[in-house]
């Protein structure tokens, strides 16, 4: 039966029909009800017998009685039959699928191109912050002369020669903001074209191949960038707090460590500075190359930080500019301050912080020399 008639659940029609049906039954005992009393009461007034007599009203109750529970029974046969037809063929469609999911999981291998492939990072380009991804293949497929194997990233594309190991190798120059890319491998020969996603962040290998000096997987995921830009190390300790006079005080040491980039030692932070915030409102910043208040500490610098602030989330951020004229933004902390009397930062960092929502999170960001930006990603949920 369809699931649905004329736009109603077939349910639906089921039970308009049973309620027609017992309406039907209790309208007809109704009127032969009254048929029978008018007959025996005519019967009586004319003191003749009826010639014809009626079934009492009990009797026919009864067997419209023994009619329903008929009707009853053999509907729930064929409903009990139904149903267990349906969940055999249920069973019968969901074992013919899992079995078809093992088959084609199954088949996988010898469907793709290749199974078994690799990556890794070769020579980095300051000059575009681009690097080269080397990908390494195991071909399921049997090459013709004329047949080629090219792998693509983006804009760049690469035809994967056989080396002597008896893999197909090529090389493609990536954006440093990609450090787990995915590619194209495709393979063209006689009028047929076929086409493989290959992921460098779930690269799959044969961990018993040695013949290969390339198998090791370097990448460094989504931290690739940091190789072209230069970035900051960030460590707070002796965290305090008090509230004396209804005034919170926090205190902290901060302890700064920039580096320059891993592929351009020129490239390196011109301007720094720490910038506290209270659920976005700023209340003190700090100039790490000019503040008096800030020491040199080895090849960094330290700072102690002792401010009366709010109650709420205490952000703790890092403004720069490097040699380029790029901007960073850094949330590398958060402490919290609650309502009410705390003793300790300790006692503080115990009560539940207040939620933050995807509009109050905070997020590092990279902006070039024009305010493009580059990058933008979650640093303090």
């Amino acid at each position: 039966m369809s699931s649905q008639i004329y736009g109603i659940d077939s349910i639906y029609w089921i039970l308009i029909f049973a309620s027609a049906f017992i309406g039907f039954i209790i309208l007809f005992f109704l009127i032969y009800r009254i048929i029978y009393k008018i007959r025996i009461n005519k019967a009586l007034k004319s003191e003749r017998r009826i010639s014809s007599p009626l079934i009492s009203p009990g009797g026919v109750a009864v067997a419209i009685g023994i009619v329903m529970w008929i009707a009853v029974s053999f509907f729930m046969i064929v409903q009990l039959h139904i149903i267990d037809f349906a969940l055999r063929e249920y069973g019968n469609y969901s074992g013919q699928s899992f079995h078809a999911v093992i088959e084609q999981n199954g088949l996988t291998n010898s469907e793709k191109i290749s199974s078994d492939y690799r990556f890794n990072t070769g020579e980095h380009h300051s000059e575009d912050k681009t690097y080269d991804l080397n990908v390494s293949i195991s071909s399921n497929i049997v090459l013709g002369k004329n047949d080629k194997l090219t792998f693509r990233i983006g804009d760049s594309k690469t035809e994967l020669k056989l080396s002597k190991g008896g893999r197909y190798t090529g090389t493609v120059r990536v954006s440093a903001w990609n450090g787990c890319p995915s590619g194209i491998l495709t393979f063209e020969g006689d009028g047929i074209k076929i086409s493989q996603i290959l992921s460098a962040g779930y690269s799959k290998d044969d961990e018993n191949d040695e013949n290969e000096e390339d198998d090791e997987i370097d990448l460094n995921g989504d931290e690739m960038w940091q190789d072209f830009y230069p970035t900051a190390e960030f460590v707070v300790l002796n965290k305090k707090y008090s509230k004396e006079n209804n005034i919170d005080t926090i205190e902290s040491d901060i302890y700064v460590y920039p580096y320059p980039a891993e592929n351009d030692k020129k490239l390196v932070f011109t301007e720094m500075k720490l910038v506290f915030d209270t659920d976005g409102t700023v209340f003190r910043e700090v100039d790490l190359l000019k503040d008096k208040s800030v020491s040199v500490y080895g090849e960094g610098y330290s700072y102690h930080l002792k401010d009366n602030v709010k109650s709420g989330n205490v952000n703790y951020g890092f403004a720069a500019k490097d040699s380029e004229g790029n901007s960073y933004i850094y949330y590398y902390h958060r402490d919290f301050v609650p309502s009410g009397n705390r003793d300790s930062l300790a006692e503080a960092e115990n009560e539940e912080e207040k939620p933050i929502s995807a509009y109050e999170r905070k997020y590092n960001t990279i902006t070039d020399k024009n305010g493009k930006l580059l990058k933008r990603y979650v640093s303090i949920e």
